[in-house]
């Protein structure tokens, strides 16, 4: 079944929606420029999850290193980075101050694994090195696509060292992509937690979050690398509404969280070649890597197969895309694609009536717990 679907509290409502697009539109442009040696780490930031971000200066972060001085200044920068905070959600009104941003610093701590996860032989599933499970538009060439949005359940599957579990959106053209949506990698992160991650594979290189020059990250308070503070569960489901969106002033590919489209940053169109101005497909699903193909498989999602029911699946809410006309719509000729159909599935809802529910995309297996 479907259940019905309440308007989560991190859900910003119409009103502040508006408000917040005209504060962006109609404010004083400011122009920040900062010179190198000025720049330096100002703060840290320790959340009750135990995450700890610092604050360096925007020009200091990783997208602008052997960058030339004339391309290191930002308009607006103050307006951008003045964006309401979220009540409940990253920093808050901890954020970074204005003119840095907040990056995740990792613990050397070890990895403790919950017992019966270690990896071992006997699993009544065969385990595999790559697999997805996901709603895509089909392939065409011509295709134009200027967005992807969606309301993803996050879950805390159990994934051993050197594996990983994303539940993703993403943009593609030719061998350009990028993503976002959240990613349990203990390799990654030091830990056993869901991360907020965004990745870009262009003109032959690419990276996860901050990990090379690449991504820009613009909010003081929402930063890459965030836990969230609660998981789903089977009575109770909690979401990230992400967006990748291209804007149409500078061209850059940005990624926003909540249905008001907060801004966390973006991708420069110079990354990209063939996906520098249009994408021709999205994909909305999950995605598992275990490069040795160690038993017992990689949990996706929340560890179980695809149902038609919001309780029990893994899935997507509102899943949408930006078209030629810069709406966003319901993502039209769809296919579904899982390439390892014994250990995970996807469904397809279709378009719901009640907004809050939109098109439905359910996802996962296999039979993973969760934490």
């Amino acid at each position: 079944m479907i259940k019905d679907w309440k308007q989560d509290s991190l859900l910003p409502s119409i009103k502040e929606t508006l408000a917040s697009a005209q504060s962006l539109k109609l404010g004083k442009p400011v122009k920040i420029t900062v010179k190198p040696e000025d720049s330096q780490a100002c703060s840290h930031q320790k959340l009750e999850n135990g995450q700890t971000f610092k604050c360096v200066d925007f020009y200091k972060q990783p997208a602008f290193r052997n960058s030339s001085p004339g391309l290191q200044v930002v308009s607006n920068l103050a307006i951008l980075q003045d964006q309401k905070s979220v009540s409940g959600l990253g920093l808050g009104s901890r954020g970074c101050p204005i003119g840095t941003v907040p990056i995740l610093e990792l613990s050397n701590q070890h990895v403790v694994y919950p017992k019966g996860l270690e990896p071992h032989a006997g699993s009544r599933y065969q385990a595999k090195q790559h697999c997805s499970a996901k709603v895509q538009t089909v392939f065409n060439a011509n295709k134009k696509f200027f967005g992807v949005a969606g309301a993803i359940t996050i879950y805390k599957p159990n994934v051993p060292s050197n594996q990983w579990s994303s539940s993703r959106i993403k943009l593609l053209n030719g061998g350009d992509s990028i993503e976002a949506g959240w990613m349990v990698n203990p390799s990654k992160f030091n830990d056993n937690n869901a991360h907020l991650y965004a990745s870009f594979s262009g003109n032959g290189r690419g990276c996860i979050n901050l990990d090379c020059p690449g991504f820009v990250q613009v909010a003081t308070d929402i930063p890459l690398g965030l836990s969230p503070n609660s998981y789903s569960t089977f009575d109770r489901q909690i979401l990230w509404a992400l967006s990748i969106d291209k804007h149409q002033d500078d061209g850059n590919w940005w990624l926003s969280i909540t249905s008001s489209k907060k801004a966390i940053g973006y991708w420069p169109k110079s990354l990209f070649s063939s996906l520098q101005d249009v994408a021709n497909q999205v994909e909305f699903g999950g995605e598992i890597h275990n490069p040795n193909a160690v038993e017992p498989p990689t949990p996706m999602g929340n560890g179980f197969k695809a149902a038609y029911d919001t309780t029990v699946s893994s899935c997507f809410f509102r899943a949408t895309v930006v078209d030629e006309t810069n709406t966003n719509v319901n993502p039209p000729d769809t296919e579904k694609f899982a390439d390892c159909p014994d250990l995970y599935s996807v469904l397809d809802g279709g378009h719901q009536k009640d907004p809050n529910l939109g098109r439905l995309i359910f996802y996962g297996g296999p039979n993973g717990p969760l934490s």
